[in-house]
Order: C-alpha cells, then structure tokens, then sequence
C-alpha cells in the first residue's frame, strides 16, 4: 500500500507557497524608487506619485540629509513604516546622525512633524526643510 505522506507534504507545501504569496502581495504591489540626486528631485517625484504613498527625511545638524519614499502601498501606514523604514538605512548608509521625520503622507504635510517642529522637537535644520518644502502641499 503506497504511503499517503507525500501527498501531505505536497498539500503542505503547496498551502505554505500560497500563504506566502498572499502575504507577499503587499510587497508586490509597493514600489521603492532609486535614490534620487536631490532632495527637490525626490519630492517631485513624490507629489507627482498616485496612491498611498510617503516620504520621510532627516537632516542632521551639520545640515547633512538623506530620505526615504515608498509609493503604491496597499495600506498608507504601510506606506509610512516603510519609507520610514528606507530613510533609516539611508542614514545610518550617508552617516546622517538624526531621527527620520515623516515629511508627507499621501497628499498632505506630516502633521505630527509639523506639530513637533512647532514644539521644538526636531533639530532646527529638519524643521527648516519641512517649511521651506510646506508649499508643495498646499491646504
């Protein structure tokens, strides 16, 4: 009598390929675009992205910045978390000693960093960036 446990593995294994597949979707879905040359070329690439999409940047006190974007997201947190995410590792890359602020989500300004720059919280370099670039976003 044949034995029924290759059959199992097949079935397991063929579960565990389409669980990974339907888990993997988001990051089918997602785009990371390359690293642009400037930061005015990374925010128009950005404003001119469609869907859920984000942009962090930090800019550190000797005014040394880097960025991260995500564009296409399934979910804007989504979105978020990985340009955040992308923005780390470009600077712990480029050696940018500073926290990563989001800039935009979707459309709009990053309220909680606009927020925090009004408290004082990021350094005055990264708060400048956010002000300077604040019109591409118009309310």
């Amino acid at each position: 009598m044949p034995s029924r446990h290759p059959l199992r593995i097949s079935l397991l294994l063929l579960l565990a390929c389409t669980l990974a597949a339907v888990s993997g979707c988001e990051a089918l879905r997602a785009t990371r675009v390359g690293q642009p040359a400037t930061l005015n070329e990374a925010l128009t690439i950005y404003r001119n992205a469609k869907e859920k999409k984000a942009i962090a940047i930090a800019v550190d006190e000797s005014g040394k910045r880097t960025w991260g974007a995500f564009y296409h997201a399934r979910l804007q947190s989504f979105a978020e978390e990985q340009a955040t995410e992308e923005c780390e590792r470009n600077a712990g890359k480029h050696g940018v000693r500073a926290r990563c602020w989001l800039f935009a989500a979707g459309d709009e300004p990053a309220e909680a960093t606009a927020d925090a720059c009004r408290r004082g919280t990021p350094n005055p370099r990264r708060c400048a960036v956010q002000d300077r670039f604040y019109q591409l976003y118009p309310r």
